[in-house]
């Protein structure tokens, strides 16, 4: 069986989509990584956050190591500065800590991809338009 080909979209510079009621730029793929590089969190940003939601659920090490995949060990390197979370881990510490601090703020896919800074970029859309 021959693999099917997947159609391209067309890339048309500067102009709007509309991404879940929200307008963002059609930007190519390696703007938006350098984008959401930009606005994430750092290394250390996440290891305070990772303390910050523990005790905000009143979550043991044990329980957040289930629920974000990796071992308690890695929980008290993280809370203790000795070691630094991965970028997937560093992503899953930030949507848990948004939505037990915030949940409001992420109201669309594109809150999750970007950081939670939609209407940022779309300020600073509008003000290059």
């Amino acid at each position: 069986m021959k693999p099917r080909k997947i159609q391209r979209c067309p890339y048309r510079p500067f102009h709007f989509l509309d991404f879940e009621g929200t307008p963002v730029w059609n930007l190519p793929g390696h703007i938006w990584q350098i984008l959401v590089r930009h606005d994430a969190p750092s290394a250390k940003m996440c290891c305070a956050m990772v303390a910050r939601v523990r005790i905000k659920l009143q979550w043991s090490r044990k329980m957040l190591a289930a629920f974000l995949g990796v071992s308690h060990n890695a929980i008290r390197k993280w809370e203790a500065g000795k070691r630094n979370p991965n970028a997937a881990a560093r992503r899953l510490i930030w949507i848990v800590c948004t939505l037990a601090e915030n949940p409001e703020s992420l109201k669309t896919g594109l809150d999750f991809a970007n950081w939670g800074k939609t209407q940022e970029w779309i300020n600073f859309g509008n003000f290059l338009a």
